[in-house]
């Protein structure tokens, strides 16, 4: 018991001691809005990419898989759902092998439709009356890591979220929470393209060709707006 309370503390004092930085950089989130007929928001928007493995240290619950099928890049997803006030929840690095399996057993398929799937059966654990299953699939809504807020001017898209981070890199120090802003171009309700992302701490800019597209799903995290709530 002494060491399930230290476990805790230890835990409590991390998470409080976490900084938040670039709040003044932050979108205002007062008042920000998505403008009506820009963006199709009863769903989420995904970019497919394959990535590469760790081969060194895999994941021991598809470790035996990928010897089995010696497959070398995995099917890929990064997804933004994003809300009428702007608010924005970032999943990113979902495939269809990956640990997003909570409210099933898993099922090893490098496919780009079971990675929506897993998508999808995290949302759908929301409504469970499963506490523990609610759980495991919970999309942590008061922490702001993947939190972050869009504003669209015209056909201007911008895109910010918090992300955590160590505040001394490859050190044991305590997580800080770094923001991050996609900058792209809007080419329909359905479609918009990233062109660049600046990483704010480090004041960097990197260029990039990223095709978001829509995916319709009546179903969305039911996630208040950290921003509103919070700050």
């Amino acid at each position: 018991m002494k060491k399930i309370f230290l476990i805790f503390i230890s835990y409590y004092i991390l998470i409080s001691c976490a900084v938040t930085h670039h709040k003044k950089d932050l979108i205002d989130f007062k008042i920000n809005k998505i403008p009506e007929n820009k963006l199709k928001l009863d769903g989420y928007y995904y970019r497919e990419f394959e990535s590469d493995m760790d081969w060194e240290n895999p994941p021991y619950h598809y470790k035996k898989y990928i010897t089995e099928t010696g497959i070398t890049k995995f099917k890929t997803l990064n997804s933004l759902f994003i809300y009428s006030d702007g608010f924005t929840f970032v999943l990113s690095g979902i495939d269809g092998l990956s640990n997003y399996y909570c409210a099933e057993g898993i099922i090893f398929e490098n496919s780009y439709e079971n990675a929506h799937r897993n998508i999808q059966l995290m949302i759908e654990a929301q409504k469970s009356k499963d506490k523990k299953l609610r759980r495991r699939c919970d999309f942590e809504p008061d922490y702001i890591n993947n939190k972050g807020l869009t504003e669209i001017i015209g056909d201007k898209i911008r895109i910010q979220h918090y992300q955590a981070e160590m505040q001394i890199p490859d050190k044991d120090s305590f997580n800080s929470y770094y923001l991050y802003e996609m900058n792209g171009i809007i080419k329909n309700d359905t479609t918009f393209v990233i062109n660049e992302i600046k990483n704010y701490r480090t004041d960097s800019i990197i260029k990039v060709n990223y095709i978001y597209k829509f995916r319709r799903n009546i179903q969305k995290p039911e996630i208040s707006n950290y921003f509103k709530k919070h700050m």
